[in-house]
């Protein structure tokens, strides 16, 4: 089922003229993919999941709906700002929301494959910074880059 993920995958971004720009698969693969387009390195991965876990602790009313009683949050949570625990939907929607930038994720699933997160309030005109993911479900995030153009030397 993974391969066929994989295959569905980079047949749409083939179709999309896009290829995936491969992230090291540690459990932060995330964090680092979203550190990597925010700062052309995957290096700050930690703290990408740092500033998400204390948004999503600073916005409690917002995120802890989605557990069966408080324990429940504040286990996820601790279990969250650890290195190499899994990023999901909701530390998407925090990433998201606290740096101010627009997410588009395309994933491997075969429904409801382009997912778009956007931050709360309005956005200056074509001033909101864009961010390309892609996610073979359920195991990895990637980044999203062009095809390269036809005599464009390899980077």
């Amino acid at each position: 089922k993974l391969e066929e993920g994989v295959l569905l995958l980079h047949q749409r971004l083939t179709n999309l003229g896009l290829r995936e720009h491969e992230i090291n698969g540690d459990g932060n693969c995330q964090f680092r993919s979203f550190s990597y387009e925010m700062y052309g390195t995957d290096r700050y991965h930690l703290a990408v999941r740092r500033k998400a876990v204390e948004y999503m602790r600073a916005n409690r009313d917002d995120f802890a709906v989605f557990f069966s009683g408080r324990r429940g949050f504040d286990s996820y949570l601790t279990q969250l700002q650890r290195p190499k625990q899994w990023g999901d939907e909701l530390t998407l929607r925090a990433i998201s929301d606290c740096y101010g930038v627009q997410v588009h994720v395309l994933t491997s699933n075969p429904e409801n494959w382009y997912l778009r997160y956007d931050p709360p309030g309005p956005a200056a005109r074509g001033e909101r910074r864009q961010l390309f993911l892609c996610y073979v479900a359920p195991v990895h995030y990637s980044v999203l880059a062009p095809c390269q153009e036809e005599g464009e030397a390899a980077a």
